[in-house]
């Protein structure tokens, strides 16, 4: 296309390169997109690696052989996947919860390992980005975290007991003193109540 664009005019241009040259800035603007879309996912993944290597270790898991680790850059028990997967929890979320309610949260980190959710959420991330004007994509992105939370939380209730794992889950997303600890559940108390 570009160079039919550019070929010198012999006279009168045709239909087909006027279009073209109308089509010719819309994929230069479409190819820059793209590019600086696969740039923000490579600084996004630097950045994890950056959280999983600075965190403190506390020991593995068995699940993909996962470190635990804390890190006062998560505010929420977190999963970070792909090669080398880490469970990262925030700094002093140990001594704040009891053992019933650690192991609660780490099945429920576990759980999205095992269901290679880090991978799922990594491709849906770029998806998209890559189709960041497509809203019902943006919609069914809501649907797929949901549904991904939801079903760690069957596996995790399933593993350490339904009331227990319920009471967990309702005891982290109630604590309001000094500092919630599941600040994530805050501006979606639906997925809690869900």
């Amino acid at each position: 296309l570009a160079t039919a664009a550019l070929r010198p005019a012999g006279g009168a241009r045709g239909a087909s390169d006027l279009v073209v040259l109308l089509a010719l800035p819309a994929l230069v603007l479409a190819a820059a997109t793209g590019v600086a879309l696969l740039i923000e996912l490579a600084f996004d993944v630097v950045k994890l690696r950056r959280v999983k290597r600075r965190a403190v270790p506390l020991g593995t898991v068995d699940v993909r052989r996962a470190r635990i680790g804390t890190s006062r850059t998560v505010s929420t028990p977190t999963a970070i996947g792909y090669v080398h997967p880490a469970v990262v929890l925030p700094e002093g979320f140990r001594h704040r919860v009891d053992d019933r309610e650690w192991d609660a949260v780490l099945a429920h980190e576990c759980a999205h390992l095992a269901r290679g959710d880090d991978w799922a959420k990594a491709v849906q991330s770029a998806v998209s980005r890559a189709a960041w004007w497509v809203p019902g994509l943006w919609i069914l992105g809501r649907a797929l975290d949901l549904e991904r939370e939801l079903a760690s939380d069957e596996l995790a209730a399933c593993e350490t007991g339904a009331r227990r794992y319920a009471a967990c889950l309702l005891r982290l997303a109630t604590d309001r003193g000094g500092g919630s600890l599941a600040p994530a559940f805050a501006g979606r108390r639906s997925h809690v109540a869900i």
